[in-house]
């Protein structure tokens, strides 16, 4: 080989390395950045995990709201059951509580129901992991291409 071929093989030995080192330093980066979302993905599921207990305690609350006002209702109505008529009905216009306390029982029988919230609020749709199926996992081994270059021998002086 000659002095110009002889610096080419240099070249291309060298311009192999530095670009399998690139491409080594970019898989790096890619599967640093894939490591970077599982770790958000876990961080994610676990703050809706947070919302999920936060909706279901919710839902527990609305619960005892709503016995709450059944029993408040149910104990009312016994009440107003155990009165006389003439109570239920004012008692000859005195203005006793049997008119209003029997607005206050339509009152709380017109009140719709509690609603409680979806649970699937915080259901969103993450991947569990992207890290296995995304990951790049292709052996790029050593440089073996530069080594091939590097290694043609000069042959014989001209």
């Amino acid at each position: 080989m000659n002095k110009t071929q002889q610096a080419r093989k240099k070249a291309f030995a060298e311009a192999l390395t530095l670009r399998h080192l690139e491409v080594l330093l970019r898989v790096h980066d890619y599967n640093d950045a894939i490591d970077q979302i599982d770790s958000l993905i876990e961080r994610l599921e676990s703050k809706a995990d947070l919302i999920k207990e936060a909706v279901t305690e919710y839902n527990e609350a609305v619960g005892a709201a709503q016995d709450f006002i059944t029993e408040i209702r149910d104990s009312a109505q016994e009440y107003f059951d155990s009165k006389s008529d003439d109570w239920k009905e004012g008692a000859k216009g005195e203005g006793r509580a049997g008119p209003a306390f029997s607005d206050w029982l339509d009152t709380l029988d017109s009140l719709p129901d509690l609603e409680e919230l979806d649970e699937d609020v915080a259901d969103p749709d993450l991947p569990d992991t992207l890290g296995d199926t995304y990951r790049i996992d292709q052996d790029l081994g050593d440089e073996s291409n530069a080594a091939v270059i590097a290694e043609i021998p000069d042959g014989p002086s001209k």
